[in-house]
């Protein structure tokens, strides 16, 4: 009987549109229509509570953007968090969005997160080796799939930074 509850609690508590959701396509279409920024980024403002932000400076001219084992110090509790997601079983979606001369948004990209692997090398390697051009900003958010949290990373060139937020409702 806890099952259903269990059940009937999680139906009741996601909106009708969420439980819909089967593809890819369906999220990507959730988050466009839900977190364009004016048809520039991603607007995160649905997540009111900021539990981590760090800046950390980047070398857009060396062969690595960043060391690896350096970032993951960096942002430990967000990999923590990663980590016990992937116990929970959960598989997130990516997101990403490149933002040339804030007015332009170009290339957008979806997929879901293996954990399984090493994603945070996937998303660091996803912004090296795809940035924006024009000196634009690059942007990956990590949703779980019922939206209650966000992982952001973005890389700013002008600014020569990766800013790496976690949001949640």
């Amino acid at each position: 009987m806890n099952a259903l509850c269990a059940i009937s609690e999680l139906v009741h508590s996601t909106p009708l549109k969420l439980l819909k959701m089967r593809s890819l396509a369906d999220y990507e279409n959730y988050i466009a229509t839900n977190f364009d920024h004016e048809g520039v980024g991603l607007d995160l403002s649905i997540f009111p509570n900021k539990t981590f932000e760090k800046h950390i400076k980047v070398d857009l001219v060396v062969n690595s953007l960043l060391d690896f084992d350096e970032l993951s110090g960096e942002i430990r509790p967000i990999v923590t968090f990663m980590q016990n997601t992937y116990l929970k079983g959960a598989c997130p979606l990516w997101y990403k969005v490149n933002i040339m001369d804030q007015a332009v948004k170009d290339y957008v990209s979806i997929g879901r997160l293996n954990l399984k692997n090493n994603w945070l090398r996937f998303i660091i390697n996803y912004l090296d080796y795809d940035r924006a051009e024009e000196m634009g900003d690059t942007m990956i958010a990590i949703f779980d799939t019922d939206f209650n949290w966000t992982i952001s990373f973005t890389l700013s060139q002008d600014c020569q930074n990766l800013k790496v937020q976690k949001l949640e409702k």
